[in-house]
C-alpha cells in the first residue's frame, strides 16, 4: 500500500512538474513571438513571403482605390458640369417662353385693337 501511495504520489507530482512545464513553454512562445513580431527577418520564410504578398496586394488595392477615386473625383465634376448646362438650358427655354408668351399677349392685344378701329372705321 505504502508502495502504491508513493507511486500516486509520484505521479501526481510528475503531473504537476509536466503541467508548470507546459505553462512555461507556452509562455515562452508568446514572449518570443511577441518579441519578433516586428521584426520580419526573425520571421519563418513562409510567413515572412505572405506578408510580403499581403504588402504587395494591400499597395495595389491602395493604388487602385487612389485611381476610381480620381475616376470619381471626375465624374462628379463632369456631374456637377452637365447639371450648370441643364440648369442654364432650362433657364434659356423658360426666358424664350416667357418671351413667346409676352408677344402672343401683345399680338393678340394688337389684333383687339385692330379689329377695334377697323370697327370703328366702318361705323
Amino acid at each position: 500500500q505504502a508502495a502504491a501511495a508513493a507511486a500516486r504520489s509520484a505521479a501526481a507530482a510528475a503531473d504537476r512538474r509536466a503541467y508548470e512545464a507546459e505553462k512555461r513553454v507556452g509562455s515562452e512562445v508568446a514572449a518570443r513571438l511577441e518579441a519578433i513580431g516586428a521584426d520580419r527577418a526573425q520571421w519563418p520564410a513562409a510567413a515572412r513571403e505572405e506578408a510580403e504578398r499581403l504588402d504587395a496586394r494591400a499597395t495595389s488595392l491602395a493604388s487602385m482605390l487612389a485611381a476610381a477615386q480620381v475616376t470619381a473625383d471626375q465624374a462628379a465634376a463632369a456631374a456637377r458640369t452637365a447639371q450648370r448646362q441643364q440648369d442654364a438650358l432650362q433657364r434659356t427655354a423658360q426666358d424664350a417662353e416667357d418671351r413667346v408668351t409676352r408677344m402672343q399677349r401683345e399680338a393678340a392685344a394688337d389684333a383687339a385693337e385692330a379689329a377695334q378701329q377697323l370697327g370703328e372705321a366702318k361705323g
